[in-house]
């Protein structure tokens, strides 16, 4: 039986893909979190993957 850990990784890395090759160049542009400022140290949604 898988952890909750490791569903959240595969679906988020799921979500990312499916981003990613999206046909919208605006949904495309929501994986691209370069230019977003936070200064809460809080995991986004596309950052679960690759979270340890």
């Amino acid at each position: 039986m898988p952890t909750i850990k490791e569903q959240v990784n595969k679906y988020a890395t799921e979500y990312k893909r499916r981003l990613l090759n999206h046909t919208n160049q605006l949904a495309r542009d929501l994986a691209d979190n370069s230019k977003d400022i936070t200064r809460l140290e809080r995991w986004q949604i596309l950052q679960l993957d690759t979270r340890h």
